[in-house]
């Protein structure tokens, strides 16, 4: 993923930005969908400029409509994201302290051991931030063992983010195929002498869309 200083041209709001790019977002959490060169292909690019229009037409969303199963959604995809920065930092910190120990127990650097032993200590306590637990007294032997046992849980994590992945992956082909079916039940149900097209219509126009069709089957 290229990270980019400054924004290229892109959609800010739920009145521009098409119902199939929004699908795709959905289906995939991919937010350069919200570029309007992107179509797929292209190198992804990553900047904080991008991730704040992803939020922004999110709260527009969650305005405009109340949609519990993209919340459900967004809370999986947030799941993930937590998973992953626990697993590379978790591990990042193993490593350093797998290197601390055994630079302490190396005698040619017992001058060194009070350092050693200052940043065994700053490197547990972030480990135990993240459920990871070390004895508070020194004890080298336990703190490789519990290394070799912390990464066998940590490898869990891979699974669980698997496991998310794949219901997020299942949910989006069956909700793609939803709104092929809505989009045809609208044209039908509210008359349009043309079939509806996902490219071509803003999801502030979905939505209204979906509103007027909830009134037509509330009047039959």
């Amino acid at each position: 993923m290229k990270k980019v200083s400054s924004l290229p041209n892109h959609f800010a709001t739920i009145e521009d930005l098409s119902l199939y790019r929004w699908d795709r977002y959905t289906s995939t959490k991919d937010n350069n969908w919200f570029l309007v060169d992107y179509d797929g292909r292209q190198e992804k690019i990553d900047c904080e400029e991008l991730t704040e229009v992803e939020k922004s037409i999110q709260d527009q969303y969650f305005k405009a409509i109340d949609d519990r199963s993209f919340s459900a959604k967004m809370q999986k995809w947030s799941r993930i994201d937590w998973l992953r920065t626990k697993h590379s930092t978790c591990n990042f910190l193993l490593d350093e302290l797998s290197m601390t120990i055994h630079l302490a127990l190396d005698v040619n650097a017992k001058e060194h051991l009070s350092y050693l032993m200052e940043r065994r200590w700053k490197i547990t306590a972030e480990l135990k931030k993240w459920g990871l637990k070390f004895p508070e007294l020194n004890n080298f032997s336990e703190d490789l063992f519990l290394i070799l046992e912390f990464r066998n849980v940590l490898k869990g994590i891979v699974t669980e983010i698997a496991i998310i992945a794949g219901e997020l992956k299942e949910d989006g082909q069956k909700e793609h195929k939803s709104l092929i079916k809505k989009l045809q039940i609208a044209t039908l149900g509210l008359g349009y002498a043309y079939r509806l097209d996902s490219k071509l219509i803003s999801i502030a126009e979905w939505i209204e869309i979906c509103k007027l069709l909830d009134e037509k089957a509330k009047q039959n």
